[in-house]
C-alpha cells in the first residue's frame, strides 16, 4: 500500500523568501523558534 504524509509548516515572516528560508532552516534542526509544525499521513487512494 501506498501512503501520503502531508507536512505544514507555519511561521511568520515579512515575505515569501524569507518564509521558504526559514522552513527549511527549521527542517535542517537550525530553527526552532516561531515555527510550528504539524503531520498528516493517510494512504493514497
Amino acid at each position: 500500500m501506498k501512503y501520503i504524509t502531508v507536512i505544514e509548516i507555519i511561521c511568520d515572516a515579512p515575505d515569501e523568501e524569507e518564509a521558504y528560508n526559514t522552513a527549511g532552516e527549521y527542517l535542517r534542526g537550525k530553527e526552532d523558534f516561531g515555527v510550528s509544525m504539524t503531520c498528516r499521513t493517510a494512504p493514497v487512494k
